[in-house]
């Protein structure tokens, strides 16, 4: 296939989903730039919450470099090189 990025849909389903380069992470990101246990999805009710569990090289929201923050539909999560993309599916 090409060079392009790679696109994945991944469901969260998960009180809380990790994301890190750790073997047992959630969503796994294999990318040195990226800490073991970087980040954590977690879910109040409705909506969804993002917090950076004090990773190395940050977490961005929106290009805004985060502790925490209230995603919205669409908003653009930066871990390391790794872009992605969170969407509400109804």
């Amino acid at each position: 296939m090409g060079d392009g990025p790679e696109t994945h849909l991944l469901k969260l389903e998960r009180k809380v989903t990790h994301i890190g380069r750790a073997p047992d992470a959630d969503i796994q990101l294999d990318d040195h730039a990226v800490s073991r246990d970087h980040a954590s999805l977690v879910r109040h009710g409705r909506h969804m919450r993002l917090l950076d569990n004090r990773s190395a090289n940050g977490t961005l929201v929106n290009g805004r470099q985060i502790s925490t923050a209230n995603l919205q539909d669409g908003d653009e999560i930066r871990i390391g090189p790794v872009s992605l993309q969170y969407l509400v599916y109804d």
